[in-house]
């Protein structure tokens, strides 16, 4: 009697963990609500047929999109691959609240701790809303340990699939973050997939500072007090295709539609978050950025007596305030070395270098907008008066 009651005692076990691992991985909530989801074209505000959604948005095309490689770069790790993929109405027309440029990924992982398991396949979609076809990036990746069944039970991945067709981990993720670039991230458990991320690239000496999103916490703002947020259960709602479920492109596809149907029902920006920084980077923050500020108001006399010299060392500053920002993610810069620099660069009549400073203090620090800022793109608008012809000048 004993040895059966063992073996149902692990059945039930094996099946408890598989619907926590579930419920985890998709966010859901057991409110009732009989509120339906209408996933809507943000830029005109009417429904757009299910049917019509998924014909334009889940095909992937056979063609492959042009990559450094093929320009004779170092050769993509064999198993990451990139194709394009077929983006719907929603996501190519203007929008407010949708940025020009994003990433959606997902990720199928060993288990639901980012610490002990690890990530055995990525998979992400390039947006780009002025383009029809879009970037996609997947690739299975080998883990340190074997997959547990139950995994392989709820995604289907074997641990013969990534033996055979998998990359390391320092090369699937090399290989993703140079996919991803400098772009927003979004995905649609972010605490999770993100975490993995995180943790992952920490293991390879990596990092990925980017900004983020979660599609899961926007879904619940836009429609609340539905009877379930797992990613099948919306998709389902939409009647979007439930093609490779549990793969991680697979559920991008239908994840990104549910995220842009959310943005534009809530019909605001996006707040976007960053990764929560460990307190011995901002040591070494201010490490690094007190003697920088301090080589900065040593420097002002210069501006009178040799601005010709002030000019390279505010330069000179600016390089060391570019390497610092990095290590807390910054994402406003200081502007009051930039402030100096075009003041100096002004004065000397090097009006081209000063618009180039701006241009690329703007690249690195997207949302510095500070009063002092605004006197600074003043002084650009100027400078560009300057140098072409007034019909020309890009405000």
């Amino acid at each position: 009697m004993e040895a059966p009651f063992i073996v149902l005692m692990v059945i039930a076990i094996i099946a408890i963990l598989g619907f926590v691992w579930m419920q985890k991985k998709s966010g859901s909530e057991g409110e009732e609500s009989n509120q339906t989801v209408s996933f809507r074209d943000p830029s005109a505000g009417r429904s757009i047929p299910s049917s019509v959604t998924q014909d334009r948005c889940l095909q992937v095309t056979t063609q492959p999109v042009p990559s450094p490689n093929s320009a004779g770069d170092e050769i993509t790790p064999s198993g990451v691959g990139q194709g394009e993929h077929k983006a719907p109405e929603l996501l190519i027309q203007d929008s407010l609240f949708l940025p020009q440029q994003f990433v959606f990924l997902d990720l199928e992982t060993t288990g639901l701790s980012p610490e002990m398991d690890e990530i055995i396949e990525i998979g992400a979609i390039r947006l780009n809303r002025s383009q029809i076809n879009q970037a996609t990036f997947s690739t299975l990746v080998k883990p340190e340990k074997r997959i547990p069944r139950l995994i392989t039970e709820i995604n289907g991945i074997t641990q013969g699939m990534v033996n055979e067709g998998g990359v390391p981990s320092a090369d699937a993720l090399s290989g993703f973050i140079e996919f991803i670039g400098d772009l927003p991230l979004v995905t649609f458990n972010a605490d999770f997939d993100m975490g993995f991320l995180w943790n992952a690239a920490k293991r390879q000496g990596l990092a990925i500072e980017n900004r983020y999103a979660c599609a899961l916490k926007l879904a619940r703002r836009a429609w609340p007090g539905l009877p379930s947020y797992r990613l099948a259960d919306l998709a389902k709602i939409g009647n979007l295709s439930d093609d490779d479920t549990h793969r991680a492109l697979g559920d991008c596809k239908r994840a990104v539609i549910i995220f842009a149907s959310a943005v534009s029902q809530i019909g605001e920006e996006i707040r976007w978050s960053y990764r929560q920084r460990d307190w011995r980077e901002y040591v070494k923050y201010h490490a690094a950025r007190d003697p920088n500020r301090a080589f900065v108001s040593a420097t002002r006399p210069l501006e009178v007596s040799d601005p010709a010299q002030a000019v390279i060392r505010y330069n000179e500053a600016m390089g060391r305030m570019y390497d610092y920002e990095t290590l807390i993610g910054g994402r406003s810069g200081d502007d009051q070395i930039l402030d100096r620099l075009t003041l100096c660069l002004w004065r000397l009549g090097r009006y081209q270098e000063l618009i180039d400073s701006v241009e690329g203090f703007i690249g690195r620090f997207p949302e510095a907008k500070s009063s002092l800022m605004t006197g600074i793109l003043r002084r650009r608008e100027k400078a560009a008066r300057k140098v072409l012809p007034i019909d020309r000048v890009v405000n």
